[in-house]
């Protein structure tokens, strides 16, 4: 029976508590539990009977607990159940963290409680309950769930904690730091340095009894000011913090010292090396230098070869072999560290051959004499590699055999005469120079030169034709120059065989243009050389053939005039490109021409000796080629033969024709008492002269013409009713 009514209780009243019928029961000595029970279970069935029973809320939510003031307090908040039954107040449950043993419940009817007398340094569990009060007093209550549980701490006020710095881990840029702390709950260090710069806060997560730190980063060379404190943290909130230690003081090493860079050789020569290098900064932190070097063919075994003051980024090594390469390296040394730099390799000079002789020359000569002066070949001043100690001086006289014939120490004149030669002996010098080493060159320098003579003939001879920028035409001839001469002389010829002086042009000049040439000529060149001793021989180039580049131009300005049974035509010659002029007559006005005269290159006149009185002629000219054939005709000429002719016939001769500053014409049948006036025409037709003229008794005039610039020009005669045309060149 008992146990059925145990079951029934558990199963369907868990949720009420019965203070009453305990009391009751208690207050009549009944105290067995199996009376307890039944009649626990004859009161319950009775307030079912008669309607008392009350349905249970539902639990608190939101449950909060935190320490008040680091005291042994902690205040719990709460939400009321926003469903369910409205509770009529709350129990509050708490016991330290692990424990099984409820320590105290409160009961209140507020959403919040003080719980007090709490123990330090402890967590406790915090839960709450919602009840519902039975409508008979103090019979029954209806509990709610319990909420969540939540933890508090109650911790006391942290403590300094303590720390170690551990000397025999301190370096250059690190400090090793010990941190000790008997806080239970404290959480976090905070360090705190100060010493290069402003004070530097670090925070370090506690790992156990001792926590281990490592500053970093630090100046080398520097005191630093170290204090720690303890921190209490509720993720990134600080709860609690201790105070600051007392500071405790540590001074970082001497950094490693600085690797040399930047070398530079100063010196590789057979005798000796010397290099310099530098440091990128902290030169200041060197105990010790020491040089090593090795072998380019056993680069990785180096020696100590000495050692520099700290402040020294220079050395000298005597023991370097000529001609061998060597890989050199620093090594840096201090207290904290020994630093290599990186390697540079130097080759050292080898003694070597030295330089022959250069700038040969003649500074003297005769029929009979020539002395050669010569300057010493480029020395290695600096390294002493090629030192000329003697300098081997031969001789070869017309193709002889060489002969030695002396041997020069730098410090003597460098030159060499020989003497008792016959005019136009050909001498050849040989230099060959010795070193302080017994070094010497393979072969020689040398000179060659020809006592005074007559010069050689010019050799290599050649030429061509060619045109300028305007298309004016030119010959150009070259030559290799010959020893000794004081000019050349320069002719030319129209048929190979008869020249004349074209030109003569100063010594070493080795060229010459000739830019009066006409088109359609051949023309013929020769050279030769002359000093005070005599002349060469020629030598002969050509023919160089000016070929046509376009037809003639028309000739202009013909005229006829009646000279006693003839007809004399004139026309001015305005081309160079003609090789002959053709001369047509028409005696039925001008309707049909045929030709009456072939006439050759530069001619301006023809003569018609055959003519009747009383008849009118017309006459016209054009010039030829053979590449382009015919230029226009010229304007016709009219002229009428009268029955009887009467009266005379103006003509002149201009001399001398080339002409230099001035100009004579002497006339003929010209009227002493009239004016006559004089143009002259370039060869574009361009007027540039205008002048009027008379005639002296003797019928001649002479006429300054000192601005004519060199060239071909017309110049016309005219009195207003006849003119004469006359072709002229101004040198």
């Amino acid at each position: 029976m008992i146990n059925y009514i145990n079951k029934f209780i558990k199963t369907y009243f868990h949720n009420f508590e019965f203070d009453c019928t305990f009391v009751l029961l208690s207050s009549n000595g009944l105290n067995k539990p199996s009376m307890k029970r039944t009649l626990l279970l004859l009161a319950l069935v009775m307030s079912s009977v008669f309607g008392y029973s009350q349905t249970a809320p539902n639990a608190p939510t939101g449950v909060t607990a935190a320490q008040i003031n680091l005291e042994n307090k902690a205040l719990i908040e709460w939400v009321a159940p926003t469903s369910g039954a409205t509770p009529d107040g709350y129990k509050v449950y708490y016991n330290v963290k692990g424990s099984t043993v409820i320590d105290s419940t409160v009961k209140l009817t507020t959403l919040n409680a003080t719980l007090s007398n709490l123990k330090l340094d402890t967590v406790y569990n915090v839960r709450v309950r919602a009840f519902k009060a039975l409508t008979v007093p103090k019979v029954d209550t209806a509990y709610s769930p319990y909420s969540t549980t939540v933890n508090v701490l109650i911790a006391r006020q942290l403590a300094k904690p303590n720390f170690a710095i551990e000397t025999a881990y301190t370096t250059f840029d690190e400090i090793v730091l010990r941190l000790l702390d008997t806080n239970k709950y404290a959480t976090h260090f905070m360090v705190k340095v100060e010493g290069d710069g402003p004070a530097v806060e670090h925070e370090v997560l506690k790992t156990g009894p001792e926590t281990v730190f490592k500053l970093t980063a630090l100046k080398a060379k520097t005191q630093y000011m170290i204090s720690v404190k303890s921190l209490r943290k509720s993720g990134s909130t600080v709860k609690d913090q201790s105070a600051y230690t007392d500071i405790k003081y540590e001074t970082t090493k001497v950094a490693p010292p600085p690797a040399a860079i930047n070398f530079k050789t100063e010196q590789d020569c057979p005798y000796g090396v010397a290099f310099t290098w530098d440091y990128a900064s902290g030169q200041e932190d060197i105990m010790y230098v020491v040089v090593q070097a090795s072998t380019i063919t056993d680069p990785w075994n180096f020696t100590n070869i000495g050692n520099v003051n700290a402040n020294e980024k220079f050395f000298f090594w005597s023991g370097a072999e000529p001609g061998m390469v060597y890989n050199y390296r620093i090594e840096t040394q201090n207290s904290t560290a020994n630093r290599l730099s990186g390697v540079h390799t130097i080759g050292t000079k080898n003694w070597t051959e030295p330089n022959n002789p250069v700038n040969i020359k003649t500074i003297y000569k005769t029929p009979n004499e020539i002395t050669f002066k010569w300057d010493l070949g480029v020395q290695d001043n600096t390294c002493k590699t090629n030192i000329i100690a003697n300098t081997e001086v031969q001789i070869s006289i017309n193709g002889s055999p060489r002969q030695h014939v002396a041997d020069l120490p730098p410090y003597a004149p460098q030159e060499y005469s020989i003497k008792n030669l016959q005019p136009g002996s050909i001498v050849e010098i040989f230099l060959r120079a010795h070193s302080d080493k017994q070094l010497y060159p393979s072969g020689y320098s040398s000179a060659k030169d020809t006592t005074y003579g007559p010069p050689q003939r010019p050799a290599n001879i050649y030429g061509g034709v060619f045109a300028d920028n305007f298309k004016n035409n030119y010959v150009e001839i070259w030559w290799d120059d010959v020893k000794d001469e004081g000019q050349y002389y320069i002719e030319r010829s129209l048929d190979g065989t008869n020249y004349t002086l074209l030109a003569f042009v100063k010594e070493n000049v080795v060229r010459f243009k000739d830019v009066r040439v006409d088109e359609g000529v051949s023309y013929y060149y020769r050279v030769k050389a002359e000093n005070w001793v005599g002349a060469s021989g020629y030598s002969v180039v050509g023919p160089f053939t000016v070929g046509f580049t376009s037809a003639p131009s028309a000739p202009y300005g013909l005229t006829a005039k009646k000279q006693g049974n003839s007809v004399v035509l004139t026309w001015v010659d305005d081309t160079h490109k003609e090789e002959k002029y053709f001369v047509e007559k028409s005696t039925d006005g001008g309707n049909e021409y045929i030709v009456i005269g072939e006439l050759g290159k530069d001619v301006e006149t023809y003569t018609d000796n055959n003519i009747s009185e009383g008849k009118t002629y017309f006459y016209r000219v054009r010039a030829w080629n053979r590449a382009f054939q015919y230029s226009n005709y010229s304007l016709p000429a009219k002229i009428i033969i009268p029955a009887a002719a009467s009266g005379f016939v103006f003509d002149a001769t201009v001399f001398p024709n080339p002409i230099s500053e001035s100009i004579s014409i002497k006339a003929e049948n010209a009227d002493v008492k009239s004016k006559y006036t004089l143009k002259i025409y370039n060869q574009t037709n361009i007027l540039v002269l205008e002048k009027e003229i008379n005639f002296s008794d003797d019928q001649t005039v002479q006429i300054k013409v000192p601005n004519l610039a060199p060239g071909s020009y017309n110049l016309t005669l005219s009195d207003g009713k006849e003119k004469v045309s006359k072709k002229i060149i101004k040198l």
